[in-house]
């Protein structure tokens, strides 16, 4: 149990030192090489053509987030005292981790797959600190975390950079009301 309490902690300190590098470099973009801001927010919302791509990433990284609250939670207790070591904990973490770096990498290619179809910048990625579109959620989030929880829970979105309407229902552009 130990040595996967060390690996996972190097892991994760490795992965928050990889954030902030990036982060880092993103800033430095920012005021190196601004963003042209082309704006699409004024034309009709159109079916998003991969939609199911999209719903697919989305529910990805949401298994991922809860693969990361499941390991910090599990770690907590077993510092803590309240879980003892047994070999289905240590089985149970191992398979968490590995949920978790499957969903990541399924979500991080797909990722790379999906782009606006405006502007044709990656939906999911964010190169910039501040995108001109991010449009905020409920819960405070924005950006490509705004669009995450809008694709996951099947909702119209936003592109972040060009302001493209998106439908993921596009039954909803057919129907009698909109004719």
């Amino acid at each position: 149990m130990k040595d996967y309490l060390i690996a996972f902690v190097i892991t994760f300190l490795g992965s928050m030192a990889a954030a902030w590098l990036s982060a880092a470099l993103a800033r430095w973009a920012n005021k190196r090489f601004p963003l042209l801001a082309q704006s699409c927010s004024s034309d009709p919302a159109q079916a998003f053509p991969k939609a199911w791509c999209l719903r697919t990433a989305a529910w990805g990284i949401f298994l991922a987030w809860g693969c990361i609250v499941a390991l910090v939670s599990f770690l907590i207790l077993a510092s803590v005292g309240v879980v003892s070591n047994s070999h289905f904990l240590d089985s149970l973490g191992i398979a968490t981790f590995a949920i978790f770096l499957s969903t990541s990498a399924l979500s991080i290619t797909i990722a790379s797959i999906i782009r606006c179809t405006k502007c044709k910048r990656h939906l999911l990625s964010q190169w910039t600190e501040h995108p001109p579109f991010a449009e905020k959620t409920k819960l405070g989030v924005d950006a490509w975390a705004a669009i995450v929880l809008r694709a996951g829970m099947n909702q119209n979105f936003q592109c972040m950079y060009c302001g493209q309407h998106f439908l993921m229902k596009p039954e909803v552009l057919q129907s009698p009301a909109n004719a």
